[in-house]
């Protein structure tokens, strides 16, 4: 998830709503990647968790 913040209060609301739904929906959580501090168009090139999501993705 990307968002402007990058504070752990910053993901807290959707990441609970994600577990909450992952239990509702008996779904197995393989991963997540956050990524703060993405507010300005190119804020993410580079950003290191571009690299966490893409070895999430091939171990998937």
């Amino acid at each position: 998830m990307a968002a402007e913040g990058n504070t752990p209060d910053n993901f807290e609301p959707v990441e609970h709503y994600y577990h909450a739904l992952l239990r509702h929906l008996g779904w197995e959580n393989l991963g997540e990647v956050y990524a703060g501090g993405v507010m300005q168009i190119g804020d993410i090139a580079g950003h290191p968790s571009l690299e966490k999501a893409y070895s999430l993705g091939k171990s998937i």
